[in-house]
């Protein structure tokens, strides 16, 4: 997850494709999804210093330590939401919830909701993490400094706003098997234990506004952590579906 800078207000959910591309992801076209009415496959490619069609999600692609004109990675949050975060209470009837006005405000953004709708507080609480992080510098002089929060679990018991906010649990960082972590009594594993499948990972857009559905008529699915043999890894599965949000003052 992403703070924007300058006069863009608000968030952006994705990977951080610095540490992915080209190396672990070499096709950026899985970003767009094929029937967003917004996004295209071009809009993942532009042309480098040299003349050369690259992907907007690499920076430096030449590796000449140029990188003015070259923070485009953001493209990548066209079609799709991704959290890197391993959430066990954040349903819309979470346990712990925190009024969408008052995380918005904190963001310095207006909802474009009823700012009174409840929304799950261990979300806000990984923002508040992340943005604790220093500010990621455009020559990625400082990523060292910046991976150690944002590539780090949130601990319980950590003090956000003055200690107007304390996290009641950890919320760990998605990794494989972390679903064994939500087990809180050895005795009976079956009683709490969560499956991957139960875990969200990427899901499409929602908006107050239909143009920005991957899907007419305004539906957005979720993909989930799915095990696979060791060999093939890690896939995603739809596992749910999602309308749209309702228009603040409807």
């Amino acid at each position: 997850m992403h703070q924007c800078v300058g006069t863009t207000t608000g968030i952006i959910t994705m990977p951080n494709t610095t540490q992915l591309m080209p190396e672990y992801l070499s096709d950026p076209n899985v970003f767009v999804c094929p029937s967003s009415a917004i996004m295209d496959t071009d809009d993942m490619y532009r042309i480098d210093n040299i003349g050369n069609e690259v992907s907007v999600l690499i920076v430096d692609p030449e590796r000449d330590g140029v990188v003015a004109g070259e923070q485009h990675w953001w493209a990548g949050a066209g079609s799709y939401n991704y959290w890197g975060w391993a959430f066990h209470d954040a349903d819309m009837d979470s346990t712990h919830s925190i009024p969408f006005g008052v995380a918005f405000s904190v963001i310095g953004a207006v909802p474009g909701i009823d700012p009174a709708m409840l929304g799950p507080l261990q979300v806000f609480e990984v923002y508040l993490w992340e943005r604790s992080a220093p500010v990621l510098l455009p020559d990625l002089t400082n990523l060292t400094a910046w991976m150690q929060v944002c590539d780090s679990d949130v601990p319980s018991g950590t003090a956000f706003l003055g200690g107007a906010i304390t996290t009641l649990y950890t919320t760990y960082r998605l990794r494989e098997g972390i679903e064994r972590f939500f087990i809180t009594d050895i005795n009976n594993p079956s009683g709490s234990a969560q499956a991957q499948s139960q875990l969200p990972i990427m899901w499409d857009l929602i908006s107050t506004r239909t143009y920005n559905f991957n899907h007419v008529p305004a539906v957005s699915t979720c993909s989930s952590w799915m095990a696979m043999s060791s060999s093939s890894g890690i896939r995603t599965t739809v596992v749910r579906s999602m309308r749209p949000l309702p228009s603040s003052g409807t």
